[in-house]
């Protein structure tokens, strides 16, 4: 009975031990497919030659500070330009108008991938932060583009301006020579 007692005991040792193993394969697997994952961001990993650096929490907070800084920067910006245009009251172009409301549309879409960016898991980060660059700098570009074409159309308007005014004070001065 004892040996029996052994043998059962040995059995249950052989058959957890095996259940251990298996189970410590599949985790090592996972790990090593994690770890994979992970690589793609890391110095070192295959891509194509560009070098990332690998995310940290302070490069992740630091790199949120300075794009939200730009993106409110930018609808300061924007703000200030729609209310300069406002208060001269200039007429604009219709293609103005539009670039301005695909300029805020553009805009919102970067407040979007910066709250993506907020949330995003290390392996997506140098992902969405590339795509996060790509759209501020679309946005400044979009942004002096706009503004330069403003103050052009409003140089534009002030030059046709003055020369009206000019030609009818020439005219009430030749009026007044001739009375």
């Amino acid at each position: 009975m004892r040996d029996l007692y052994i043998l059962l005991l040995t059995v249950v040792f052989l058959v957890s031990t095996g259940l251990n193993l298996v189970s410590c394969e599949n985790w090592t697997q996972s790990r090593k497919t994690e770890t994979s994952e992970k690589q793609v961001g890391k110095p070192g990993a295959d891509t194509g030659g560009e070098t990332i650096k690998e995310p940290t929490l302070d490069r992740i907070v630091e790199y949120q500070r300075e794009a939200k800084a730009k993106l409110d920067s930018l609808d300061k910006r924007l703000g200030e330009l729609k209310n300069e245009v406002e208060k001269s009251g200039a007429a604009i172009s219709d293609a103005t108008k539009k670039e301005i409301e695909e300029l805020d549309w553009k805009r919102e879409y970067a407040r979007k991938k910066l709250d993506e960016l907020q949330s995003a898991s290390v392996v997506a980060w140098n992902d969405i932060k590339s795509e996060m660059d790509s759209t501020i700098n679309d946005l400044e570009r979009s942004y002096e583009k706009i503004s330069s074409e403003l103050k052009r159309e409003q140089a534009h308007q002030q030059t046709t301006e003055p020369q009206g005014k000019a030609v009818g004070a020439d005219q009430r001065e030749t009026e007044e020579k001739t009375q």
